[in-house]
């Protein structure tokens, strides 16, 4: 009986450079013995490589590219196809750290951005996770850690830039990461409290995605407040198309775009009266549409293979309409949305000798977030029956700002150092607040409404205008120290600073180790403690400047209190900026040739943390007088808050079937 010839399967990777960009026209040879080229090829636009139609066997895989240390990385071939590798070439002069899944390689590793607790999704996991509507940061966003996110919410980093939005399709997002190197001076806050976003290239090939999700309700249970099933739909264009430039090798583009739309419907359930003064139930569906649109353009330039840039234009247009309406919230006080958000990038990456590499990106941009009542009535408010009138929501917020990154790496040895300047923003801002200008009234019954009897009256009053500059700035250096081959210190120093706070202390040293004590290298023990500071942000300055007594009052009148002073917002005296220190100790262990599991014990402490409070507020016994009769309500902003954490996280990552590859959490 003649005998089955092995099945062959494809081995395909990912090579990526030191930054976590992909690396396109790196060589690729996959190697059999020591000599014995079985294929050769180059890695495409995506730093993407594929071998096709290889047999079972012991192989190995050789990246070479100008300017970076050659790597090679063990693979086995059996009769299923190994996982997608991943390859991290490192500049030339230090030991190259490789992350594969071959069934003989090692899965630990004492590099110090090789932690095996991080979450991190790469392209290729990416199409194959189905994950809702492609919004591959709000699933991502499940692995975040509360204590490490800061006032302004996680830090989000999109081509190593500090973002306060993403503007990517989908297809261009090349990998996201979570907690790579929790203890890195490059960022602001600590690991498992940023988001980290690395996107495609362009290329001198072309290609094109095309993805399109069509959702209908027409197989959605009825709302039980709705007398009908209302026609809900949601549909999403999104893609990318790129290629070289009138077949140029040098000059290439990149378009990619985005397209939600959403018809949906809000279901509103109140109570009002008739023009006979009875009680009447309100119930019906609302249509609040909402639309998504992101455009992108980008065009790259090799100068040569130690040197690349690329300009790129973002354009975000998302305008709603009828939001707020619901439950008790009638249409008529609904509010309007139309924000928009440009934004104008140029990015150079430079490798003047094959010791050091220079990765400057420099963004303009330009926002507007407009919300607009549709009815510029007074608003009635009467409790647990419905909110009527006018949403009396009106306010302009713009933005033009700058950012600036510019990070330098250095080999040399056993160290790999890298320094930088980090401006996540610098920005005038304006802010045109006429909220509640008409005012509002509220009441606790139908009854009171029905006699005229309101609790209370809220009313602002002012120019509400103010236009104010919002500066930020980081300064950082890195030693990744190789002590031993099996011993890695990471030492690191960074200094923040920000244009309204001035106590000028926020020097924060980080420090992180990785050691494995087993000449296989499967077993690593891990740990660091760093100093993480925070900041205002530009929400809390612009509330201070606006609601300073002067350019906008507000004011609460009661029956009680006919003539009340206007309420103001203002920062102690004292503030200062709240810092936190994060430390951690884990164990990293290969268990299988494709899985490892890490178990790693994170506590936090957080001092002299943001809080709010009236400082105005009613003195006892009787709390019947104000410290300051002058002035209403009175909220100082201050760094007096204190927290303290503590988890321990277990997480196993790898082939955890034959058919099964991911990664599982808990904390």
């Amino acid at each position: 009986m003649a005998q089955r010839p092995p099945q062959s399967v494809a081995v395909t990777g990912t090579v990526l450079d030191p930054s976590g960009a992909s690396t396109p026209d790196a060589d690729v040879t996959l190697k059999q013995g020591s000599s014995s080229v079985r294929a050769q090829g180059k890695t495409d636009p995506g730093g993407k490589f594929r071998f096709d139609a290889v047999p079972p066997g012991n192989y190995s895989i050789e990246v070479q590219h100008e300017g970076f240390k050659n790597s090679f990385t063990p693979v086995k071939v059996s009769s299923q196809a190994p996982a997608s590798l991943t390859i991290h070439l490192a500049l030339e002069g230090i030991t190259s750290e490789v992350s594969v899944s071959g069934d003989e390689s090692v899965q630990v590793s004492t590099d110090a951005a090789e932690n095996r607790d991080s979450a991190t999704v790469d392209q290729s996991l990416l199409e194959k996770v189905p994950v809702f509507d492609q919004d591959y940061v709000a699933t991502m966003s499940a692995f975040l850690d509360s204590a490490s996110i800061g006032t302004g919410g996680p830090n989000v980093m999109v081509n190593g830039v500090a973002v306060s939005s993403v503007i990517a399709s989908p297809s261009t997002i090349q990998e996201v990461r979570i907690n790579q190197n929790p203890y890195s001076a490059e960022i602001a806050r600590p690991g498992r409290g940023t988001i980290e976003i690395i996107t495609k290239d362009t290329a001198p090939t072309y290609h094109g995605t095309f993805n399109f999700i069509f959702r209908d309700s027409v197989l959605n249970a009825r709302d039980p407040f709705s007398l009908v099933r209302a026609p809900e739909q949601r549909r999403i264009f999104e893609g990318a198309f790129g290629g070289p430039i009138a077949h140029s090798k040098s000059w290439s583009f990149l378009i990619s775009g985005h397209s939600q739309e959403e018809d949906l419907q809000s279901t509103v359930y109140a109570q009002d009266l008739d023009a006979n003064g009875a009680i009447q139930t309100i119930q019906e569906s609302v249509p609040s549409p909402k639309r998504d649109t992101q455009l992108s353009f980008r065009i790259g330039h090799q100068f040569s293979q130690n040197h690349s840039v690329y300009w790129q234009y973002n354009e975000w247009d998302y305008p709603s309409t009828n939001q707020g309406v619901g439950g008790n919230v009638l249409p008529e006080a609904a509010t309007n949305s139309d924000q928009q958000e440009r934004e104008l990038i140029f990015n150079d990456r430079w490798a003047p000798s094959p010791k050091w590499l220079s990765q400057l990106q420099i963004l303009l941009g330009k926002e507007s977030h407009d919300l607009t009542s549709v009815n510029p009535a007074q608003q009635i408010v009467v409790q647990g029956a419905f909110t009527g009138g006018g949403a009396q929501i009106n306010r302009l917020d713009t933005e033009n700002h700058i950012q600036l990154n510019e990070v330098v790496s250095w080999s040399s040895g056993k160290h790999f150092v890298k320094f930088g300047l980090n401006v996540p923003d610098i920005s005038r801002r304006g802010i045109e607040d006429r909220n509640d200008f008409g005012g509002t009234y509220f009441f606790s019954s139908l009854d009171d409404f029905k006699a005229n009897n309101f609790y209370a009256f809220q009313q602002q009053q002012g120019s509400g205008k103010v236009v104010y500059w919002q500066e930020e700035m980081g300064l950082f250096v890195q030693d990744d120290y190789k002590v031993r081959p099996n011993l890695t210190l990471s030492l690191g120093l960074r200094y923040n600073w920000q244009n309204y706070l001035h106590d000028n202390t926020q020097f924060a040293p980080r420090l992180a180790f990785a050691y494995s004590p087993v000449k296989s290298g499967k077993l690593v023990f891990r740990g660091g403690a760093g100093i993480f500071y925070d900041r205002t942000g530009p929400g809390p300055t612009g509330d201070v400047l606006l609601y300073n007594g002067q350019i906008l009052r507000s004011f609460l009148v009661t029956p009680s209190d006919p003539n009340p002073a206007a309420s103001i917002d203002q920062f102690d005296p004292a503030l200062r900026e709240p810092y936190t220190i994060q430390y951690s100790i884990g164990v990293e262990r290969q268990i299988k040739k494709q899985i490892t599991i890490a178990a790693t014990y994170s506590g936090s402490r957080g001092i002299d943390l943001f809080r709010s409070q009236d400082i105005n507020a009613p003195l006892g016994p009787g709390y019947t007088t104000l410290p300051n009769p002058s002035l209403g309500f009175v909220r100082q902003i201050e760094s007096a808050g204190r927290q303290a954490g503590n988890s321990l996280d277990i997480t196993v990552r790898g082939n955890l079937t034959r058919r099964v590859l991911g990664l599982i959490q808990t904390r």
